[in-house]
C-alpha cells in the first residue's frame, strides 16, 4: 500500500461493538419518544442533567441486571451504558451539572 493516512492518536472507532452500540441506540430512541415533549426533545439530556441522578440511574440498572430482574424489552446494561454516556459528556462539557458530594 502506498497511501498515507495521518490518524495517529485518533480514537479507533472501529473497535466499538456494533451490538452494544445498537442496544444503546434503542435506549436512546426509547428516551427520545418518552421525552419528545420536553425541551430539546430527543436531545433533552443535552440541556443538562445532574450527574448524581444519572449515576443513580446507571446503578439501578446495573443492580436490576445483577439481581436477574427481567428486561422490559430493553437491556438494563444498555440503559446503564446510556446513563454513563450522558455522564461522560456532561462531565466533560457541563461542570454546572456536577452535583456529586465532595467532602
Amino acid at each position: 500500500m502506498a497511501g498515507v493516512k495521518h490518524d495517529n492518536g485518533k480514537p479507533r472507532l472501529g473497535l466499538l461493538d456494533r451490538v452494544a452500540l445498537e442496544a444503546i441506540a434503542r435506549v436512546l430512541a426509547h428516551g427520545a419518544e418518552k421525552y419528545r415533549d420536553a425541551p430539546g426533545g430527543a436531545h433533552n439530556w443535552r440541556h443538562g442533567l445532574a450527574l448524581s441522578r444519572e449515576l443513580d440511574a446507571a446503578l439501578r440498572h446495573i443492580h436490576a441486571f445483577n439481581d436477574g430482574d427481567p428486561e422490559s424489552g430493553l437491556s438494563h446494561i444498555a440503559h446503564a451504558a446510556c446513563c454513563l454516556m450522558f455522564v461522560l459528556r456532561l462531565h466533560a462539557e457541563r461542570p454546572d451539572c456536577d452535583d456529586r458530594f465532595r467532602p
